[in-house]
């Protein structure tokens, strides 16, 4: 999600990309100037959807909530024990449809079932907010 939410990747490329014989000085300098390029959006205030609330969906919402996210989750399976994991501050949704079109961020963490292979398709991606981002940590064969 921070990867997603700033370039840190160019920041990276662009950093190696000087010149190594720059002084320390000039380097920073440099860097200084040229940092605001790579910044990205705070994830604080934006809201995080997380599709299946077990053991690591649950993690991932209380992370979610940590970095002052608003979370949103979704799990039709979602067990009495896994309930009592997840923090009180994530809002339920029930649907799929009504989470990703909520949130700036959709992070999966799906088995392979019947009920979750190809669970996104075109018709969800039409649901997701402008600028969306999905994260699957799912299987592969839970996106059509």
């Amino acid at each position: 999600m921070l990867l997603a939410s700033r370039d840190i990747v160019g920041g990276i490329a662009f950093a190696q990309s000087q010149e190594a014989t720059m002084s320390a000085q000039d380097m920073n300098a440099l860097m200084e100037r040229e940092k605001k390029r790579f910044a990205g959006a705070e994830l604080a205030g934006k809201t995080l959807g997380v599709v299946g609330l077990g053991a690591i969906g649950s993690l991932v919402a209380r992370m979610g909530l940590n970095f002052g996210m608003d979370v949103l989750g979704f799990d039709p399976a979602l067990s009495v024990e896994a309930a009592w994991r997840l923090p009180s501050d994530v809002q339920r949704m029930e649907n799929v449809q009504s989470l990703v079109s909520g949130s700036d961020f959709v992070s999966l963490h799906l088995p392979v079932l019947d009920s979750t292979r190809g669970l996104v398709n075109a018709e969800l991606l039409g649901h997701f907010k402008q600028g969306g981002c999905l994260l699957n940590f799912a299987r592969k064969k839970c996106i059509d």
